[in-house]
Parts: structure tokens; C-alpha cells; sequence
């Protein structure tokens, strides 16, 4: 009886060992997280012959270079048209005015509806309006302009878009005007010499812009200045205007700093692009900003990493505002 009772111990015994080893084993390894999906972004800007498309390709080539798995595509657009695709999430990242932000976000024409999906990505550089007429010829102020002859710039360029909205905020429009000529900066400096033109307007990048330099020579210039209300009547009405100043001494003829209006070129991006990558885009733009941005234009060469954080018409995209928070240059 012992014996089978030994006999059937060792048996159980037997049967529970593989059980006990099994229960002792270590758990599975977790799974490695899986790899980070490639993507791919589309870059809308303008046509290949202009001058925004160069710049696409610049700052694509910089996110590309530094973001893992990163991949650019560009489009073709306009101000507008960006703002469109942006929205819409045909483009991911578009460049545009922040003139053309803030009208899309109002709705604005030449929007038949609200813009409300777009950020700000990063600002990039300014353009300044500036309404120049002789110093000598009694015009002082906008109101001033009543019965004189103006260039407002190209038909359709924003240039003449602002200086009608300008012209609009002191209780003006182009049917109080003597004449109006759609011309380009140079060929209305010429008209202005030549005594055809009580004043013009002029766009650029500069406070100190070479046309009305030359304009200047000759013949001392006034600048005419843009108040504070006019400001804020304009700035109801798109929010991508912003104050700047032309400082004394700029042109011949300026002896005081003159308040004026000006808008700036703006990376936006759709809310829908991903937080983290949206960050790595801002870092990796400002942190080679100079290195491979600078040669681009010279209208880059002025702008320094931490003017990217300057507002642009519409809130940051999240991820932007958490870098641009995180290296001090936004509260």
C-alpha cells in the first residue's frame, strides 16, 4: 500500500512540475512601439516664377533636412487662393499676407465665407505702405489727398487694396479723386518728377525703400502719417494690419518719425497638422534660420530668428506657440 502511495505521489508530482514551470516563466516583452508614419506635407505658395516659390522651397528644404520622415510638396497658389487651401486642408502649410489671413478670417471679400481654419506658423518678414507726396505742395494729410491726382499702386496688387482702404477710413474713395493711375512704384515716381502725380504709394520690405530714396533726391518728400484711429478703423476690418514708422531722416525731406500702416508675409498652417511636428517645424526654422534662410532674399537677410513669433492676424498653431513659449519669445 505504501508503495502505490509512493508510486502515486511521484506521478502527481510529475504531472505539476511542467504546470509550476510554466506559471514561473517571465511575462512577454511589450511589442516595440511601431515606427514613426512617414508625412507628407503639401507647401502652397505661388507660381515657380515668382517670388514666393523660391521661398517655399527654402523653408521646405530646412524642414526636410532636419525632421525625420519628413516630406515636402509644393502647389502653386496666391494670398488668397493659400488661404483657401489651407482651410479647406488641400494645402497642410501655406504662405500668404496677413492681410489675406485676416480677411479670410473675417470673410472678408474677396472670401465669400470665414477662414476659420488657420494658424500661424511663423511670421516672416513686413511690407510697408507708405503714401508719399512732395513736401511743398500743401498736402499734409490723408484727408488732404480730396481732388489730387494718386497712383495706389497695381489694380488688384495689395497695395492698392490698403491704399483704398486707407483712402475709405478718412471718408475717401477714388471718385473724390482727380485722377487715379494704376502704375508700379517706379513708373509713379516717374509721373510724380515728371508733374503728373500729386502722390503715390509704395510697398516694399524696407522703411527706407529705394524708390522713394531716388524720388527724394530731386525734391524733399512728405510721408503722409496713418493716425492711431484711422489705425484701429482699419484694423477692425483686418486684423493683419499693424502699426510700423518710418523713422526721421529715412528721405529727404522726413524730419520726424511718421506713423504708418504695414501687413506681413505669413507661414500659416492648418490646425489639423500634428502638435509635435508643427513645433518641430517652428524650432528647426528659427534654429537655421539665418544659416539657410538669410541668402535666400534680402528681404529675409533682415529678419532675425525671433521675428518669426511676431503675430500675423489669426492665433498660433499650438505647436508653434509652445516653442516660441519655450525660448522666451511669446508670453
Amino acid at each position: 500500500m505504501k508503495s502505490k502511495l509512493l508510486i502515486f505521489s511521484l506521478i502527481i508530482t510529475l504531472v505539476a512540475l511542467p504546470l509550476v514551470a510554466a506559471c514561473a516563466k517571465p511575462a512577454p516583452a511589450p511589442a516595440p512601439a511601431p515606427a514613426p508614419q512617414p508625412a507628407v506635407l503639401n507647401f502652397y505658395s505661388g507660381a515657380p516664377g515668382g517670388s514666393w516659390y523660391p521661398l517655399a522651397v527654402a523653408i521646405g528644404d530646412v524642414w526636410q533636412k532636419n525632421i525625420p520622415d519628413l516630406t515636402i510638396t509644393h502647389s502653386p497658389g496666391g494670398g488668397v487662393a493659400n488661404v483657401i487651401a489651407v482651410d479647406k486642408g488641400d494645402g497642410d502649410v501655406g504662405i500668404t499676407t496677413s492681410v489675406s489671413v485676416g480677411d479670410g478670417l473675417l470673410g472678408n471679400p474677396p472670401f465669400e465665407k470665414t477662414m476659420p481654419n488657420q494658424r500661424t506658423l511663423a511670421g516672416l518678414y513686413p511690407s510697408f505702405l507708405t503714401i508719399a507726396v512732395w513736401k511743398d505742395s500743401g498736402i499734409e494729410k490723408l484727408e488732404d489727398l480730396k481732388g489730387k491726382r494718386l497712383s495706389p499702386g497695381i489694380k488688384g496688387y495689395t497695395s492698392e487694396a490698403l491704399t483704398k482702404a486707407v483712402l475709405a477710413a478718412v471718408g475717401l474713395s477714388y471718385d473724390d479723386l482727380k485722377k487715379v493711375e494704376f502704375v508700379a512704384d517706379e513708373d509713379a515716381a516717374n509721373l510724380m518728377k515728371d508733374g503728373h502725380l500729386d502722390a503715390m504709394t509704395d510697398m516694399s520690405a524696407s522703411v527706407k525703400d529705394p524708390s522713394l530714396v531716388e524720388l527724394s533726391l530731386g525734391r524733399e518728400i512728405r510721408v503722409l502719417g496713418v493716425p492711431a484711429n484711422v489705425l484701429s478703423a482699419l484694423q477692425a476690418k483686418s486684423p493683419g494690419l499693424f502699426s510700423a514708422v518710418v523713422p526721421k531722416g529715412s528721405y529727404n525731406g522726413v524730419d520726424a518719425d511718421v506713423p504708418i500702416i504695414a501687413s506681413r508675409m505669413a507661414c500659416i498652417v492648418n490646425p489639423a497638422v500634428d502638435e509635435d511636428l508643427v513645433y518641430q517645424m517652428a524650432r528647426t526654422l528659427a534654429e537655421n534660420w539665418v544659416s539657410d534662410m538669410h541668402p535666400v532674399s534680402k528681404a529675409l537677410a533682415g529678419v532675425q530668428p525671433q521675428d518669426l513669433a511676431n503675430e500675423c492676424g489669426v492665433e498660433f498653431h499650438s505647436g508653434a506657440l509652445k516653442y516660441y513659449r519655450e525660448v522666451g519669445w511669446v508670453k
